[in-house]
């Protein structure tokens, strides 16, 4: 362009045109990014994102922030379109959701109460109620006659055959090992609905077909990675280390080779802290246990305590200062004020070191009589076992003896006894699973003597790795342990703005896969945390039923010492500031640490027991006010009905003669009485005995039976001769016919039996038994099932 008269630039222009070139001429060598970024810049425009030009030409963000900045204001975005469109979402309020939850709990807590009342009010409607008329030779009377002799001259297994009826009513659930079943029950009595096995683990199957074939079906409960059966103290002319270990298989390994339906368990409740259930986890379960921390989380409850003993290898086998240093600690925690609340159990790694820490655990506790009072005060006994026989306890307080070290001349021999066999890992596992609170590791082994290129076995890998544990805190990670939270990003969000309010929050507490999302310490002690938030993020959503995340997770949570509150994402996108402020406010208003939660228990002992309804019931007799002259056979008959049904027809003319005063029952009234009640009442035909009732409601609701009252036998309905007969086989459980007949004619009035009495039951019986509401089985009748 020509540059003539008013086109000329100033000289404030020529000025900035001179500096652009200066700074161009400067960085010629970043043209090139300059024209990439300018392309980027049309490219961004084009897709209607200018801001994000702006925002970095005016070094509002940095290059290196601007996709993450970019991806979040997105996400953010994203997310309150989404909650916009759900009308759940849209009017979401946390703490109004929060009433709800509470509201459920509330319901759930008075549902399980129900429930437990309501199995106990079924379980004893069971239990039969014992009269006077109890036959010797019924199920009742057989158990009631050894039970006041003694049981003298029968057998457990030949009484449980004779009362197969009433066996199932007392006890519904019978606890029993394999060995009582094939001693106690006949094979051939009805099988039981379950049978569950525990600690299958350790079950040979030899051993458990026996229970397996008296059931219809079966539960095995048991770990893996928990010791199999072993035959470890069937010989007695070995060593434990010369011993070679024969682990047999098991009826839970053998479910797990058929491919039976399972059902993995992972959460874990024994440990009251976390770090005494860490390394199992991480070592033999892969991380997948779901364990809760505790408030004192940063600190740890499995401590080491190295002992300068010898491993008499050559000798003895055993460590003496090993057990010395465990006796003298139990002592020293024994004389503590408060040494009732915590039982105590010690663990060795072999069965010669249990001998001795036992025997000088009895001596010592002998020579100090308060200290053998303080040991009985524990509302656990002290136990001393081994790796063998230990799985199944456990105790607040676990002392290990590993025994196991240096001999005398400082050489460490790889060999750990049951832990160098297969299945020696198993044993570690079971071994350091047991305590509830804490864990002391009593060791003149060091985790850095162990060699692992001296031996393949996985029991001593382990055992170095749990040494290593206890030393120094450290988990050897394996494949698969943790698995990555997705909710790292809205607690860092909330934990961050707690630190600008002046709080000390952390995240992501915990050791396994579960974890309190934010925690905030304790501002006069920072090693304990006051409070816990957990959010309703990845973790919230994988717990698949309402009941583990709005009840068990935070039950479990405050039974370790949390106060615990929910901070719903929706509350925190849409007014964070609200959220903080609740937190703030529930920290204040709840700044005592919370008591143990109360649960209400159902007591069985303040229960009212009601007696069952009996079916006897009372005879009425119709007493007419005024002259019956004046009312009508219909009206009389249906007023004699209302009081006295059911009636047989042969009686109910009777009734009638006698009230009119008639010497006897002529043909012409029981032609009449027929009439009336073929045409107005209900006539029932059971057998030869033909039923009168005032309506088909009152015959079908009809339960009970009525003594004589002066009828004779045949004026007795047929359908209350079955009753007493019903009501008799369920007292009695399971009788002989002849021993029925004389009781159920006792209950119905009459003191002897005659032809027509037996005649008259014998009639109702067969009418039962054809019609299956009672069933004779060799020659003993008992209620169908």
């Amino acid at each position: 362009h020509q540059l003539e008269g008013d086109n000329l630039p100033t000289a404030e222009e020529l000025e900035n045109y001179l500096q652009r070139f200066d700074t161009w001429l400067g960085n010629t060598a970043k043209v090139r990014d300059w024209y990439q970024w300018c392309a980027f810049k049309k490219d961004l425009a084009s897709a209607g994102m200018n801001v994000v030009s702006r925002k970095v030409e005016k070094e509002e963000i940095s290059g290196e922030h601007l996709c993450d900045g970019f991806f979040k204001a997105l996400f953010k975005s994203l997310a309150c379109e989404k909650i916009a469109q759900s009308s759940t979402l849209r009017t979401f309020e946390g703490s109004i959701f929060d009433e709800t939850v509470a509201r459920y709990q509330k319901l759930t807590r008075e549902f399980q109460i129900l429930s437990q009342k309501e199995l106990y009010a079924r379980l004893a409607a069971n239990i039969p109620h014992v009269t006077e008329n109890i036959d010797s030779s019924s199920e009742i009377g057989l158990l009631n006659r050894n039970i006041s002799n003694g049981g003298r001259g029968l057998s457990l297994r030949d009484l449980m055959d004779q009362i197969p009826t009433l066996l199932p009513r007392l006890c519904p659930v019978m606890l029993m090992s394999p060995m009582s079943v094939a001693q106690y029950l006949n094979l051939s009595q009805d099988k039981f609905d379950l049978v569950v096995f525990d600690e299958a683990s350790q079950m040979p199957t030899s051993e458990a077909v026996g229970a397996i074939a008296r059931g219809k079906s079966v539960i095995v409960v048991g770990d893996p990675k928990q010791m199999p059966p072993t035959s470890f103290f069937n010989s007695t002319n070995v060593t434990e280390e010369e011993a070679d270990i024969d682990d047999m298989e098991s009826i839970l390994e053998d479910c797990r080779t058929l491919e039976i339906p399972a059902l993995q368990l992972n959460w874990h409740y024994r440990s009251k802290h976390e770090s005494l259930i860490a390394f199992s986890n991480n070592e033999y379960y892969e991380g997948q246990l779901i364990t809760f921390p505790s408030t004192d989380d940063q600190a740890t409850m499995v401590k080491y305590n190295y002992v300068d003993g010898v491993y008499d290898k050559g000798g003895c086998r055993s460590n003496p200062q090993e057990a010395q240093a465990i006796v003298e600690e139990i002592a020293k925690r024994l004389q503590a004020p408060n040494h009732a609340d915590r039982s105590i159990g010690v663990i060795a790694f072999s069965v010669v070191q249990q001998n001795l820490i036992e025997d000088m655990l009895i001596e010592k506790l002998e020579s100090d009589k308060a200290l053998h009072e303080a040991a009985e005060e524990l509302y656990e006994p002290i136990f001393v076992k081994n790796l063998e026989n230990v799985q199944g306890d456990e105790r607040d307080i676990i002392m290990f003896s590993i025994g196991y070290g240096p001999d005398k001349e400082g050489k460490v021999s790889m060999n750990f006894g049951p832990l160098n066999n297969s299945g020696g890992e198993r044993r570690l596992n079971v071994a350091v699973t047991r305590a509830r609170r804490e864990m002391v590791v009593f060791s003149s082994l060091k985790a850095s003597q162990i060699d692992l290129r001296r031996t393949k076995a996985r029991g001593v890998e382990g055992l170095k790795h749990f040494l290593e544990y206890a030393e120094q805190q450290v988990l050897t990670q394996t494949d698969g342990t943790k698995r990555e939270n997705m909710d790292n990003i809205l607690s860092e969000q909330i934990a961050k703005a707690l630190r600008e309010r002046g709080y000390e929050a952390n995240t992501q507490i915990g050791r396994s896969n579960f974890k309190v999302d934010v925690a905030i310490a304790d501002a006069n002690n920072k090693e304990r945390y006051t409070l816990g938030i957990l959010l309703d993020g990845e973790g919230y959503h994988d717990t698949q039923t309402t009941r583990d995340r709005e009840i068990v997770q935070p039950s479990v949570l405050k039974g370790l010492g949390w106060k615990i509150m929910r901070v719903w994402s929706a509350d925190w996108i849409n007014n964070p500031e609200r959220v903080l402020e609740r937190i703030e406010t529930y920290l204040k208003e709840n700044a005592p640490a919370p008591e143990p939660e109360k649960k209400e228990v159902f007591d069985v002992s303040k229960e009212e027991v009601i007696e069952a309804p009996s079916d006897e019931l009372e005879y009425k007799v119709y007493t007419p006010k005024g002259n019956v002259a004046n009312k009508s056979d219909k009206q009389l008959a249906g007023d004699i009905l209302n009081c006295e049904q059911p009636m047989t027809l042969s009686y109910l003319c009777r009734r009638i003669a006698t009230l009119r005063e008639m010497p006897r029952v002529t043909q012409s009234l029981t032609n009449t009485v027929t009439e009336i009640a073929e045409n107005n009442f209900c006539m029932q035909q059971i057998g030869s005995s033909t039923i009168v009732w005032k309506d088909l409601q009152s015959a079908k609701s009809f339960k009970g039976y009525r003594k004589n009252n002066g009828r004779d036998i045949t004026d007795i309905p047929v359908i209350e001769v079955m009753n007493a007969i019903v009501a008799s086989v369920r007292e009695q459980f399971s009788i002989r016919t002849d021993a029925l007949t004389l009781i159920v004619a006792k209950q119905l009035g009459f003191t002897r039996r005659g032809a027509k009495v037996d005649q008259a039951l014998n009639e109702a019986l067969q009418q039962l038994l054809l019609e299956k509401k009672v069933v004779d089985t060799d020659g003993m009748l008992r209620l169908p099932e």
